[in-house]
């Protein structure tokens, strides 16, 4: 259930940002990806000063190995 929850809460704040297909593949580049990081989680991008971002085709743990998607 609270993931469910999530999942509403995330959607509802993608479309009050203007993203209205929750599902639609979005190609941003990097200066893109901060302001659409502030409208969709302002709380949280405000709370971690804003930060830069910058897109990569695979992440890693900086030696090497891959992070499967996810950020150390």
């Amino acid at each position: 259930m609270h993931k469910m929850t999530q999942r509403s809460d995330l959607i509802g704040r993608l479309k009050a940002a203007g993203y209205n297909d929750p599902n639609a593949y979005v190609n941003l580049s990097d200066s893109e990806l901060a302001g659409f990081a502030q409208k969709v989680l302002p709380e949280l991008s405000a709370e971690a000063h804003n930060p830069s971002f910058e897109s990569r085709e695979n992440l890693t743990d900086g030696k090497g190995n891959f992070a499967d998607g996810l950020t150390v």
